[in-house]
C-alpha cells in the first residue's frame, strides 16, 4: 500500500516539476549578437545595433535593457564594475531592430559593450555577445558646409518606397548609394555628374539585382568630391 501511495506521489509531482521547468525554460530571453556599427562611430560615441530578444521564448517584449560599457572586455564576474549607459531605449517587440547611441566617450579609446534585458517577471538574461569598437580620433569627422545637404528620408519608416532630397554646393561627380548594417553596398541610387543645386532620389527597398531586399535599418550616404553625408532609414514590410 506505502508503495503503491509513492508510485502515485512522484508521478503526481513530476508533471509539476516539469511543468515549472518549462516556465523557467520560457522566462529566459536571448540575444542576437550586438554590433557597433562602423559607420556611426565618432571620436566620442558609438552606434550598437541588435535584434529586440522579447519575453517569454524570445516572443513578446522584454521589460527593460540594460547596456554596459568598458575598457576591459566584459564577462559575468565584472559586469557591475563596467559603465552603465544612461537613456537606454525601451524595448521593441521581438525580432525589431535596435539602434543605441552610447555617447560622452573619449575618443582613441577601444570600448567592449555588453547587453542584459529583463523579463516581467524580473528574470534577467544573460549577456549578449561583447561587441568591441575603437572610437576615431579627435577632429576626424566630415565638415558639412551649410550650403552641402542629405535630408531625412521621407517618408521615414517606409514601406514601398521613400524619397530622398540632396543639395550640391558644387559640380561634379555624386554618388548615392544605400548601405546595410554591415556596411555592404545595397544598391547605388545616383552615379552621375551633377551641376551646383537640388535634387531629389527615390529608392523602393531593392537591391542592385532589383531583388525587394529584407526589412531592417538600412544606411545612405551621399559624396560629392571629398564630401560625404551618412543617414539611416528603415524599412517595414
Amino acid at each position: 500500500m506505502f508503495k503503491l501511495l509513492e508510485k502515485q506521489i512522484f508521478f503526481r509531482i513530476i508533471p509539476v516539476l516539469l511543468l515549472a521547468i518549462w516556465f523557467l525554460v520560457l522566462s529566459v530571453t536571448s540575444f542576437s549578437d550586438a554590433n557597433a556599427i562602423q559607420m556611426e562611430i565618432t571620436p566620442t560615441s558609438i552606434t550598437l545595433y541588435w535584434t529586440a530578444p522579447g519575453d517569454d521564448n524570445n516572443i513578446g517584449v522584454a521589460s527593460q535593457y540594460d547596456i554596459r560599457y568598458s575598457t576591459s572586455p566584459i564577462t559575468e564576474q565584472n559586469w557591475d564594475e563596467a559603465t552603465q549607459a544612461t537613456g537606454e531605449p525601451i524595448p521593441s517587440p521581438s525580432g525589431s531592430d535596435e539602434l543605441f547611441d552610447v555617447t560622452d566617450l573619449a575618443s582613441s579609446t577601444t570600448y567592449y559593450f555588453a547587453i542584459k534585458s529583463v523579463d516581467e517577471s524580473g528574470n534577467w538574461s544573460g549577456l549578449s555577445n561583447i561587441e568591441s569598437a575603437t572610437t576615431l580620433p579627435l577632429g576626424t569627422g566630415v565638415d558639412v558646409p551649410d550650403n552641402f545637404e542629405l535630408s531625412q528620408n521621407y517618408p521615414n519608416p517606409f514601406n514601398a518606397a521613400t524619397r530622398i532630397d540632396y543639395y550640391i554646393s558644387a559640380p561634379g561627380h555624386v554618388t548615392l548609394s544605400v548601405y546595410d548594417l554591415l556596411g555592404r553596398t545595397i544598391s547605388t541610387i545616383v552615379d552621375e555628374q551633377k551641376t551646383v543645386g537640388e535634387y531629389d532620389a527615390f529608392w523602393s527597398g531593392l537591391d542592385a539585382d532589383g531583388a525587394p531586399v529584407a526589412s531592417g535599418l538600412y544606411f545612405y550616404r551621399l559624396h560629392a568630391g571629398d564630401q560625404n553625408y551618412t543617414r539611416k532609414m528603415l524599412l517595414l514590410k
